[in-house]
């Protein structure tokens, strides 16, 4: 039996530096640990960015695209993160989850 436990993590910026977003999963988690960081002068990081991946086209012509989408920790009004849910998977369920 293997548990995975996921949250969200909602985050509103200052008037003028965009609308607010939800990051989930690995980026959530991510998000979330360097924050906390930042927020207990444990790292010198003044940002955070992520990857988004998108596929165009069709077979055979098939292309994946990266973008990075980032924005400055000063511009954070706000951060809520929701409450941990847990999911829990028999091993077999685990490797697809």
């Amino acid at each position: 039996m293997s548990i995975k436990r996921s949250f969200t993590v909602k985050i509103t910026f200052k008037e003028g530096y965009g609308n607010p977003i939800t990051l989930t999963g690995k980026d959530a988690t991510a998000f979330n640990t360097a924050w906390h960081n930042k927020l207990n002068d444990q790292d010198g990081a003044i940002g955070f960015e992520w990857p988004v991946i998108t596929t165009t086209g069709e077979s055979p012509n098939q292309k994946t695209v990266t973008t990075y989408t980032s924005f400055l920790f000063c511009n954070v009004a706000k951060v809520e993160r929701s409450e941990q849910t847990e999911t829990k998977y028999t091993d077999d369920q685990c490797k697809d989850a």
